[in-house]
């Protein structure tokens, strides 16, 4: 083999673990959400006075 081939060869066995090093410390794995449940019913008064409930947010989040 030439130089410059062992060169390389040499240089890609060194830096392989530590780019696998930094690519396990960089991805880290998804966290999933835990599955949503229904809202109890509850009543709140806003800063008009107003009684809000469960039902009059239902329409804006969905």
């Amino acid at each position: 083999m030439k130089k410059p081939a062992v060169t390389l060869l040499i240089a890609l066995a060194a830096l392989t673990p530590v780019a696998l090093i930094l690519w396990f410390a960089i991805a880290q794995p998804v966290k999933v959400l835990p599955r949503m449940r229904p809202l109890p019913p509850f009543l709140l008064v806003d800063q008009n006075g107003d009684w809000f409930g469960r039902d009059d947010l239902r329409a804006r989040w969905r």
